[in-house]
């Protein structure tokens, strides 16, 4: 996800240091080895991976951000159809990636851009907290299985993104769950201060065990407590 939010950032920011490849709907103008790739579609997936290069010999790191909300609905509301879309995108596409990457290549570290709604549940937002809780999950499944690969689930908070936009657009009558993030909005830091810090701190993960879950804003409270 590499054509906007998050992924551009990160994408941007590394992009001087290392050869980055990115997955996207559309291609950036960073100038990096884009690919673009439905992430909804298995076929997608598979058809873009072939396009890496067989020359590489290792991935330093393999960021997996891509992710949709989905609507914002009582559970039952919400159709089988729509949990599939969801999981298809913001859990199983991952597995597909990862698969590929690690069976063809050496992969030194994974991060899979989490949310509190891995672990918290959210009013209305069942699409969303389900598919990140089994991705958060498998990553933990991996850790355990693929020793020589690094896992972690990374979660930076609020910030400002189309997501976010939408939820400020939610009826909190209907969706209480909205309210605190409606309050916050005008408040949210930008995807590229996420990337900054994230990336300035790389080595923070060096002491961190494999398959942890990591708030990024935990360890910057952490980092501005030290002497």
């Amino acid at each position: 996800g590499t054509s906007s939010g998050l992924g551009y950032s990160l994408a941007k920011k590394m992009k001087d240091k290392y050869n980055v490849y990115g997955l996207s709907r559309s291609k950036s103008d960073l100038g990096i080895f884009d690919i673009e790739c439905d992430l909804s579609n298995p076929e997608s997936i598979d058809d873009a991976l072939k396009q890496i290069p067989k020359s590489i010999e290792d991935f330093e790191y393999v960021i997996l951000n891509a992710g949709v909300l989905g609507r914002l609905k009582r559970t039952e509301e919400l159709t089988t159809q729509e949990f599939q879309d969801t999981m298809m995108t913001n859990f199983l596409s991952n597995k597909i990636i990862l698969d590929t990457l690690m069976n063809n290549f050496k992969v030194n570290t994974v991060f899979g851009i989490s949310s509190g709604a891995s672990e918290k549940p959210y009013y209305g937002w069942s699409l969303y907290c389900c598919s990140k809780a089994a991705f958060r999950q498998l990553l933990n499944v991996y850790s355990t299985e693929r020793t020589e690969t690094s896992f972690y689930s990374v979660c930076p908070g609020p910030f400002k993104s189309k997501m976010q936009d939408y939820i400020y657009t939610q009826d909190e009558s209907e969706i209480p769950s909205v309210d605190k993030f409606k309050k916050m909005h005008k408040d949210l830091i930008s995807s590229d201060e996420i990337a900054e810090f994230m990336v300035t701190n790389l080595n923070i993960f060096d002491g961190i065990d494999s398959g942890k879950y990591v708030d990024l804003r935990k360890v910057q409270d952490d980092l501005l407590l030290r002497p």
